[in-house]
């Protein structure tokens, strides 16, 4: 219970998330890699924090919907950690939470962004020490655009404490 609770203060405090989310969705991977330009859906300023080996990072970026109907972003992989789930912080009061997240929904024509404190991709346990300037490659997956490669860099991130 006590690392339990160490790893739940430490996610907290550095707010680190990822996922690899159950296939209960009722969506489905796309058999096709989305590197298209063609594509309705863009991602862009894809970062995430350093970490050491067996420690948290998060991954942040912009999701542009540039189409004419909204798609779901409903799972992403990172071959290097333990698991990985989309999560979002919330605060109530003085109360913060971390509840997972099933799917986000971008809009037509608008940009949902992934930014500390609020949605981000968490990597659990990663299996590499993540150092700032790596480049590294996570997919996502959108209900209609597919799969999606993105490269991300590795940046430190030092968090306010307020």
């Amino acid at each position: 219970m006590k690392l339990h609770l160490n790893l739940r203060i430490l996610s907290i405090l550095l707010l680190l998330a990822g996922i690899s989310l159950p296939q209960d969705s009722h969506f489905s991977p796309k058999a096709k890699i989305n590197e298209d330009s063609g594509s309705k859906i863009k991602i862009e300023n894809a970062w995430m924090i350093s970490s050491s080996e067996g420690m948290n990072s998060a991954m942040f970026f912009d999701i542009v919907n540039f189409g004419d109907e909204q798609d779901i972003l409903y799972k992403a992989e990172y071959p290097l950690a333990e698991w990985v789930q989309i999560q979002r912080v919330v605060k109530k009061g003085r109360v913060t939470m971390i509840p997972n997240v099933k799917d986000v929904v971008v809009e037509p024509n608008s940009t949902f962004s992934f930014k500390p404190r609020d949605h981000y991709i968490l990597l659990r346990k990663v299996r590499k020490p993540l150092k700032e300037g790596d480049n590294e490659e996570v997919i996502l997956y959108f209900r209609d655009a597919g799969m999606i490669k993105v490269i991300t860099i590795v940046k430190e991130y030092e968090r306010e404490l307020k």
